[in-house]
């Protein structure tokens, strides 16, 4: 299980460089017609100011959909640190 934990947060990192590695080669006037590149931009500018716990919580929860209890599960916590994570995260990213 442990394996699988440190597996799974290490894809989500490489998904994340890769998404970022996308957006940074694309020709900038591919994104500038509807907004994406400004939108994910301020994602990546928002998540960046989180911990790593408080990212992965944002992630699993609000992105992803998984409850606190699943979310607990697969960082190898407890629920209530995953809902203290997700309430610092949301302190910072109304501050960002």
């Amino acid at each position: 299980m442990p394996w699988l934990l440190v597996t799974g947060r290490r894809l989500a990192t490489d998904r994340f460089r890769a998404l970022r590695r996308h957006f940074a080669v694309a020709p900038a006037n591919q994104f500038q017609q509807d907004g994406q590149l400004d939108r994910w931009l301020d994602v990546q500018s928002a998540l960046a100011v989180l911990s790593p716990l408080e990212r992965t919580s944002v992630v699993l929860t609000a992105f992803l959909g998984f409850s606190n209890d699943e979310a607990a599960r697969i960082l190898d916590t407890t629920p209530g640190a995953v809902r203290s994570a997700m309430s610092r995260a949301r302190t910072k990213l109304g501050d960002a």
